[in-house]
Order: C-alpha cells, then structure tokens, then sequence
C-alpha cells in the first residue's frame, strides 16, 4: 500500500520539508531588500485601471511539511482591460497566537518555500525579508495576460513551511496587496499547531499486488476515509481513479462494485477522467473526524487494454488518497472485437407524429438526446437532414430555419451550415459542439426548434436527427406538414443504414442516472450540467436540458 503523489490528478501531494525546501526551481518574481522599496501599489508601466483583490482563502488543512494551497479572487472592476503586467505583493507571516492575534518573529526564508501556479506550472518564488520580520515577494498576476472588464481570475499559491521553525509557532498570515493599494490588503489568518490531523485514507483486504484477470474474478476490499479532526468540515467527497501507465483506459475497461446496505453488489457509476477511469463513492457534509467505509471490489472487463500488464487503483478524498497496484493477465477479447457494442440512441421531446406548421408562422421547439447505449467510449457527431416530401423537389435553404438553443448566451442561433445536400435533394444541417466524447451510458441533450419561412414551397416535409460515431450511426425521422395542406401519412419509419453501419430502433429509454454529482478535479463535477461551447449542448452522467 502506498500514499498516491502524482499530480495529474490534482490530489494534494504529501511532499517532506527537505524535498521542497532543497528542490532547485525557476523563480516567478525576484524579491529581497528592493521588495520593501517596490511594494506599494499594482505595479504597471503606465496608468491603467487596476485590479481589485477580493478575498483570499486557505484550501488545505496546514501540516508542516506539505504544500498548503491558498486562491485568491482577483477582478477588474473598470470597463477597460487590465495589462498583463501587474504585480501586486504576497506577504507571509508567523509567530504566537497570542489574545486571538499575531505576534510575529522573524521569519528564516530558509526554512519557508512559496510557489505560485502560472501559465508554464507551478513554479517558485524568490522571498524577501522585509523590515518587521515578514517574508515578501512580488508577483505577477494574470499569469500574463490581460484581465477583461468586469472578469474575475484565481491565483494560486502554494506554501510550505519546514518543521524546524521555533516551537512557539502557533499561528500564521498570508496575505495579498498592501496597505498602500487603493484596493488595500486581504489577509488569512490560520492556526500552524504541530497537531494538526488531516484526511485519512486507509485501504484493507488486499495483500501485495493482486493479479487481475480480464474478464474474471474481482479482488474484494475495504476503504476507510477519515476527515481531518483540524479540518473545517463542510462538503466533501470520497473518490476513486483507476489508471495504468500503459494505456489509455475508458469506463469499459473496468468495473468497480460496493456493498450496499443489504449486502447487495452494485455497480458504481464511472466516468472518464484524463487517461483514467473515476468515479464517486460518496458525497455530503462531512464534520472533522467523521469516518465513511466502503467495501468494494475491482475486476476487469476482457476489453481491458493489451498492452497494458499492470495498473494502479487509488481512493480517497480532496485531502488524503492512497492506493495499490495490481498486475493484469489476459484473455478473452479486446475493444477491437466485432462484439463490442457501439449502439447509439436518439430519443426526442416536445414533438409528436406529424407536427403542423405554417409558413412564416411560429417555430416548433423539442429536443433530441443521443445516448450511448455500448460499452465503449463514442464521440457521435449530430446532423441534421431536411427533406421535401416529393423527394424528386430540391428543397432550398430559405424555405426552412433550424436553430439552436445556447446555454451559454441563453438565447437561439441559427444551426451552422445550413446548405443543400451535395448527394441529393435534402437540406443538411450540423448540431454542435460536434463530436461530444461520451462514456458508456452517458448523454447529451440538444435544444432545438423549427419553422417554415414565408418562402416554403414545400407541403410537407421531414427532419431526419442522425448521430455518426466510428462504425455506427442511428437516426429519428420527425415529420412536419404546412397547415394549409392535406395531412400527409407518418413516415416515421427510419431510412436504411448505409452499408458498414449499424442503425439502431430507437425505444425511448433514457440513459441511466449517475449515482454522484460532485468531483474533485471535475473538479467540482459528474452529474453536474455542464455547458460546453456556443451550442445548445448540456453534458452529466444523465445530462438533461
């Protein structure tokens, strides 16, 4: 068993003061005497509108020796765009907590490490030792670009303070600005107690490194994880990724179950996450020293990768991870096989059998979900193809306007690419964001409406929704008629699919519903709407409009 440190997953590192304090690292920002003499306002070369720091936070529980994270919320409250250029001054404090405040001692810069997280990484920063003992340093903000008019940015800074500082330390400040800023100074104040106790996580049941056989038994165990008793408490979380370092893993490579309450093995819902297979145990307000177990087990599915011979399993929570490897012996098939499913879906809402529409008249809103019904990772591309229903007639692009809803400005577009067919007479048209990566059982949602323009020439017409992936495809047809014609019989059946593809009944069935809405590095997280791009595209586990 052994703590997890790799950063791709964003989880706090546990990193010992003399690894930190001795590493060699570029430095951000230079400060030592000449900080007392340059501090004093956002530093710029000319006089441009500055920014106004709003509050800084401290995001981790302090343990000596570990990378302690502070955000800080910085806006540019002018209309005009604040330059890259500016510096504003951290300042990092420690002494005796004394009365509920501070009285500092000097400050070793030796025994100190700032870092701060730019554009190239985190990189660290030079400490000056200003004249009441602080440690200082000027830093550039916006990580070099410019901050837009009424925007708001994070910056983040890392410090590391060593254990060897006098033992009557008990407390310290970080703060950002100075007093001569016209936006002043934002200071944290937090305890530095050498008892601090942060999250736990411990893993039971599993002995060395297991072998895992694909598409065989699972290796049973059990996950304990403990909120810090120094922690704040709050909302929190308790996560999992499987990954390996040879291969590129989706959820169909691997299952992982827990025990419910009733002794029943349930799957636990799992998404993709960088390279690697994540998923949520648990989630709600969580008080220090609270303790949530977990019996799970992991297996792998015969679509597991081939060249991949050994992988990692890791658990934990925003403050504490742990993990165990296990090595990977194949048979069955893999992904690559004629039996893997690729089925898609589409259902649609708001519309029905032959909908009536009258040219120039009011437009017909429904939306279209597509579903990935297989067991692999899909990224269908959505279109649209518009029809005349005397096929022999071109329809033409100003007879009909398909538009798009757009979470993002909260208001319809025009679908891009409205153009006729080069194959035949049909109109077509692209939904985007175009090729939306989607796991097993995930979805993704479409707003969208129709409306015949004065220019219609058509009696009646169809609206064909088809959804492309790498050797599969799916459609629904929705029929529309002009008001002032006959009713035309439903056409409802779905065309053909062309040869090497496999078209799908569509049932009506929504994807499953996930069973966690909060991530880490989703961060933040699956289950939660997300926007994406200019189109009208929402995306979850079950991701709905």
């Amino acid at each position: 068993m052994q703590t997890h440190l790799s950063s791709r997953f964003a989880v706090r590192s546990s990193v010992i003061a003399a690894a930190v304090l001795l590493s060699v690292v570029a430095p951000v920002a230079v400060a030592g005497t000449a900080v007392a003499q340059q501090a004093g306002t956002f530093a710029s070369a000319t006089a441009e509108p500055a920014p106004r720091i709003d509050s800084v936070r401290k995001v981790d529980t302090f343990v000596y020796g570990e990378r302690v994270r502070f955000a800080a919320k910085i806006t540019n409250p002018s209309d005009r765009p604040v330059t890259g250029d500016q510096q504003t001054l951290v300042t990092f404090a420690y002494g005796k907590h004394v009365n509920a405040a501070l009285e500092p001692i000097r400050a070793d810069k030796s025994l100190v490490v700032l870092e701060q997280s730019t554009a190239d990484g985190i990189r660290r920063v030079a400490l000056g030792t200003a004249a009441d003992g602080s440690l200082q340093a000027l830093v550039q903000i916006g990580k070099g670009k410019p901050i837009a008019p009424g925007a708001t940015i994070t910056e983040d800074f890392y410090l590391t303070v060593s254990p060897s500082v006098p033992a009557e330390v008990g407390m310290g400040e970080f703060s950002l600005g100075s007093d001569a800023e016209p936006t002043g100074r934002r200071t944290i104040g937090f305890s530095m107690s050498r008892n601090a106790v942060k999250d736990k996580s411990v893993v039971t049941g599993v002995n060395g490194t297991p072998e895992l056989t694909t598409g065989g038994k699972p290796v049973e165990f059990d996950v304990a994880i403990t909120k810090g008793s120094s922690s704040e408490g709050g909302y929190g979380s308790e996560f999992f990724f499987v990954h390996t370092d040879s291969g590129d893993l989706d959820p169909q490579h691997v299952t992982v179950e827990r025990r419910d309450a009733k002794g029943k093995w349930v799957a636990v819902r799992a998404g993709k996450q960088d390279q690697s297979v994540f998923g949520v145990l648990g989630e709600g307000n969580r008080k220090p020293g609270e303790t949530h177990t977990y019996t799970l087990r992991l297996s792998l599915t015969r679509y597991f990768p081939e060249g991949a011979d050994h992988g990692t399993f890791i658990v934990g929570s925003e403050g504490a991870n742990t993990s165990f490897g296990f090595d990977v012996r194949h048979q069955g098939n893999s992904t690559t096989d004629p039996d893997v499913s690729r089925e898609l879906a589409i259902t649609v809402d708001g519309v029905q059998g032959v909908t009536p529409l009258k040219a120039g008249g009011a437009a017909e809103e429904f939306t279209a979900t597509v579903i990935n019904k297989g067991d692999i990772t899909q990224k269908p591309h959505v279109l649209l193809e518009i029809t005349d229903h005397d096929v022999k007639r071109r329809m033409a692009a100003g007879e009909v306007r398909i538009e798009q809803y757009s979470p993002t400005a909260k208001s319809w577009a025009a679908a891009p690419g409205l153009r006729p067919s080069t194959e035949d007479g049909h109109l077509m048209a692209t939904v985007t964001p175009e090729g939306p990566t989607l796991a097993p059982g995930a979805e993704v949602t479409y707003k969208l409406r129709v409306s015949a323009t004065s220019a219609m020439k058509a009696k009646a017409f169809t609206v064909d929704i088809e959804a492309r992936a790498e050797l599969s495809s799916t459609r629904k047809r929705l029929p529309f008629r002009l008001d002032s014609a006959a009713p035309q019989a439903s056409t409802s059946a779905s065309p053909a699919a062309p040869t090497g593809r496999t078209a799908q009944t569509l049932d009506g069935e929504m994807a499953k519903t996930g069973g966690g809405s909060s991530t880490p590095l989703l961060i933040g997280a699956a289950g939660v709407l997300v926007a994406i791009g200019a189109g009208g595209l929402l995306m979850a586990r079950r991701r709905a409009l």
